[in-house]
This record gives C-alpha cells, sequence and structure tokens, in this order.
C-alpha cells in the first residue's frame, strides 16, 4: 500500500533560483561567444578586404660610389666608438634664453638619475692603469 502520509516536499525558491541562475549565465555565455565569434570574423574580413596578396615593389635605391665609401666609413666610425668611454655632449641652453652657460645638473639628469650613475665608468684603459699601479 501507499503511505500517503509521507508527501513529498516541494522544492524551495533557493532552488529555483539556482535553476533559474544557472540557465540565464549559460544564455549570456553562449550569446558572449557568438558576438566575439561574429566580430573576430568581421575583424578578418575587414583585414583580408584591405591588404594586398603581393609585396608592394619598391624603387631600388642607388647611391653614387663616393657617398657610399663616406657612409661606410660614418657607419665604421660609429662602431668603433660604441662600446669605449667616449666624452658625453655639453649640454647648453638654447640660444635667446641664456648666455649659452651650460645647463644645471638638475635640468641635466632624469629625475630617476642616482648619484650612483653621476660619473661615467671609468675606460678599460684607466683601469689596466689603476689595476697596474695596485699591483707594483
Amino acid at each position: 500500500m501507499n503511505d500517503s502520509g509521507a508527501q513529498k516536499q516541494p522544492r524551495g525558491c533557493l532552488f529555483h533560483g539556482c535553476t533559474i541562475g544557472a540557465v540565464l549565465l549559460l544564455v549570456i555565455a553562449l550569446v558572449g561567444f557568438l558576438m566575439v565569434r561574429r566580430i573576430a570574423n568581421q575583424l578578418n574580413a575587414f583585414i583580408a578586404e584591405s591588404t594586398d596578396t603581393q609585396p608592394m615593389q619598391l624603387p631600388k635605391s642607388e647611391m653614387p660610389a663616393d657617398e657610399l665609401k663616406a657612409l661606410e666609413e660614418r657607419v665604421a666610425a660609429f662602431n668603433r666608438t660604441t662600446g669605449t668611454n667616449v666624452p658625453a655632449l655639453r649640454l647648453t641652453r638654447a640660444k635667446g634664453l641664456s648666455d649659452g652657460a651650460p645647463c644645471s645638473a638638475r635640468n641635466a639628469a632624469p629625475a630617476f638619475a642616482s648619484p650612483r650613475y653621476a660619473k661615467p665608468p671609468p675606460s678599460p684603459v684607466d683601469a689596466a692603469r689603476a689595476l697596474k699601479s695596485a699591483v707594483n
């Protein structure tokens, strides 16, 4: 026989609220995914439409032999000085603002420079001389 005294309890508002929330979350995620896909497809179509399939032909640059030699000498001179202790350029104020006196240290150095980096590092020649004098 059936026990009519033990009836099923109805589900509460927490169950129904969570079920509705989960369904809404799935719908929102699906709509978001479809929107992102559509935007990506439109962006890809725009990129494909506005780009060329072949590279552009650039004109060949011609330079006279004497200018080419001068350019190669400048590059070689730059490469020789790179990495060596080359004195820094002297900073001066713009003409018309003052008498051309050097800028103050406050204006010449960036705000984040620390006193540790105020002096340039010793050149390799100076380091070798210091080491030689320390040994003798």
